[in-house]
């Protein structure tokens, strides 16, 4: 799933919609939007699938963490 992203060249704002896209979908509506609103670009984010980290240890935060495994499973 995919959704559109856009930022004003004017102001700065930038914002998205709901993620409920197929990735043709949304490329037809990029284009759509670029020719109708100029000054606003428009783009597209995918869903990005979730970490996997399960079995592991981290301290976020701690800029000496060294991965390794857990005893048991944190999930």
């Amino acid at each position: 799933m995919h959704c559109v992203y856009w930022k004003s060249s004017y102001t700065g704002v930038e914002g998205h919609g709901e993620f409920i896209f197929s990735e043709k979908e949304v490329k037809d509506i990029i284009e759509i939007m670029n020719k109708k609103y100029t000054d606003i670009l428009h783009s597209s984010i995918p869903i990005l699938p979730p970490l996997n980290l399960k079995g592991h240890r981290c301290s976020y935060g701690d800029i000496s963490f060294i991965k390794e495994l857990s005893p048991k499973d944190t999930f």
